[in-house]
């Protein structure tokens, strides 16, 4: 079990905690998007290569993808701010930070920065560019697929499983603070201080 933050203190870290639970609600619904709309272009994508819905178009899943992909980016910049502010606030309370999700900040940084990499048009990829290093070149095989592969993973690279396992914890733990904060909030206000 972890440890118990500090005790709440009204001058310290309202903003940290308020961002820590407005991305937490943002990433949950992110996670909740993506999943869906990855599931739509799939069945969508499918049924364009069976051929069997009427008036489905290769625009349509077209469509379909960049709902998915662009879902998928949001959800990964979500969750790396999530994990950015309730750091901030165990930082704030004196305690460790949590464990950060591997690569999760480099593929933040990877799809933030994605104008400056050099993207090949035939493959559907972004590799490097001069300055990016830290993004896409700390990306397995120091690339970004610029389609949805069938393996589930967020953006290709995160497994969709262990992202929402990650953001439950994150989730858990930041319950845990909200729930000690209203009781020493409430001590607080008690106490005349």
């Amino acid at each position: 079990m972890t440890e118990p933050l500090q005790s709440f203190d009204s001058a310290d870290d309202d903003v940290p905690l308020f961002l820590a639970r407005s991305w937490a609600e943002r990433t949950v619904n992110a996670l909740r998007d993506a999943r869906a709309l990855r599931r739509r272009f799939r069945s969508l994508d499918e049924a364009h290569e069976r051929m069997d819905v009427d008036h489905l178009t290769w625009n349509d899943v077209q469509t379909a993808f960049g709902e998915a992909w662009t879902a998928e980016c949001l959800l990964v910049i979500t969750a790396s701010q999530f994990e950015v502010w309730l750091t901030k606030l165990y930082l704030a309370r004196g305690r460790p930070a949590p464990e950060r999700m591997p690569y999760l900040r480099e593929l933040r940084n990877a799809v933030v920065h994605l104008d400056e990499s050099e993207i090949d048009e035939d493959e559907w990829t972004a590799t490097p560019g001069p300055s990016q290093g830290r993004g896409l070149g700390a990306l397995p095989h120091a690339e970004l697929t610029i389609w949805l592969n069938g393996t589930g993973n967020i953006l290709n690279v995160i497994s969709a499983d262990t992202l929402e396992a990650h953001v439950d914890t994150l989730l858990d733990e930041l319950g845990e603070e909200l729930d000690d904060f209203a009781r020493d909030w409430y001590e607080m206000l008690r106490s005349g201080r």
